[in-house]
């Protein structure tokens, strides 16, 4: 009768523990599961902030919300959105700068008649724009890069946290705002190449002249040279338009 009874307290007793172990494990899980989809709210609607738009119209820094997760979650959260902080950041001097380069006139009649024959200030400013590119490329780079992006999150947390930061940050390198940054950056630096091959045309071959709104040369080979390179210059401007 003993055993009976032993047998039946520790059937009953195991039965509590595995109902406690299994709540305990559906808690733990819903709870998780209610973080993350917080998360991924707070994730799409601080990217529907980035965009070239908000820069055009102003918006020097991007603004996140407070930390809505936590343990975990809130380490996670507060990476993602430091990272894209900085980001935004970058991107926001990228576009200025490449606005900046869209507007400048050196193919302008104005310009070719005050700066010629030498060119110097068209030189100048292009050299100045191509060392300003450099840096800002050098610091996209960085940016998105694996050993750089990976310091914005706790070193500490598990590797399940790791995945779904590097799973979130892929994505985002892939979305319409990142390649339209990435695009800037090619355009800006094809358009220093290209307006450098037009000064070059101009500084070496002299004998042109400024008649009816237009640079024309007395080589028809050369005019003809000179003016697929201001078309060639008129797409790579209007190709963002």
């Amino acid at each position: 009768m003993k055993y009976k009874r032993f047998l039946k307290r520790f059937v009953v007793a195991l039965g509590m523990a595995f109902f406690l172990f299994c709540a305990f494990t559906f808690i733990v899980n819903y709870r998780d599961v209610k973080a993350e989809e917080k998360l991924d709210t707070e994730i799409r609607l601080t990217e529907k902030k980035m965009t070239i738009n908000n820069i055009k119209n102003g918006m020097t820094t991007l603004k996140t919300r407070k930390i809505v997760t936590s343990r975990n979650y809130g380490k996670l959260e507060e990476g993602i959105k430091k990272y894209y902080k900085d980001y935004y950041a970058e991107a926001y001097a990228i576009y200025y700068n490449y606005d900046e380069l869209i507007n400048t006139t050196i193919e302008s009649l104005e310009n070719i008649h005050k700066d010629s024959p030498e060119f110097t200030t068209s030189l100048e400013k292009l050299a100045e724009e191509k060392t300003k590119l450099e840096a800002e490329k050098k610091a996209y780079e960085e940016i998105t890069s694996k050993d750089v992006y990976m310091t914005y999150l706790n070193k500490d947390i598990p590797q399940y946290y790791k995945d779904y930061y590097k799973e979130v940050i892929s994505k985002f390198k892939g979305n319409t705002f990142s390649r339209e940054i990435r695009k800037e950056l090619s355009i800006s630096e094809e358009l220093i190449e290209e307006r450098e091959k037009l000064i070059k045309i101009l500084k070496d071959n002299k004998e042109w002249e400024i008649e009816e709104d237009k640079v024309q040369f007395k080589d028809s080979d050369i005019q003809k040279d000179y003016q697929e390179q201001i078309d060639t210059i008129i797409k790579i401007i209007n190709r963002q338009k």
